[in-house]
């Protein structure tokens, strides 16, 4: 069930998107599950940080969020997978980041 804090949300992700030019809704519903997805793969980066930093070994971690994710995530996500003909590889395979700019894209990764 969507609560009104949870709509709030929504409608405040749909603003961001729509001021910056975004408003297809598959489009806006494609960047955010991209996001999520990278999301998920920043939790694991920094689980392996904190690791890294109990056990003494070094590690490097990205900072500069938006070049890191249009340079480096983006290609590496739409080749993840090994095979090719996976439903993952299939579909991950046009993956386009399409945010405009580091402003949209630290807004829309505060709002998630």
């Amino acid at each position: 069930m969507i609560t009104g804090e949870l709509k709030n949300k929504i409608d405040s992700l749909w603003d961001i998107f729509a001021s910056s030019g975004l408003v297809n809704p598959l489009e806006v519903i494609e960047q955010i599950r991209y996001l999520m997805f990278i999301h998920d793969l920043d939790d694991s980066d920094n689980t392996r940080a904190k690791e890294s930093a109990m056990l003494g070994l070094p590690y490097q971690s990205a900072d500069r969020m938006y070049s890191v994710i249009q340079e480096w995530v983006f290609p590496f996500i739409k080749t993840l997978h090994s095979d090719k003909n996976s439903a993952y590889s299939k579909y991950m395979d046009d993956a386009i980041f399409k945010l405009p700019t580091p402003l949209v894209l630290s807004k829309v990764v505060g709002d998630l």
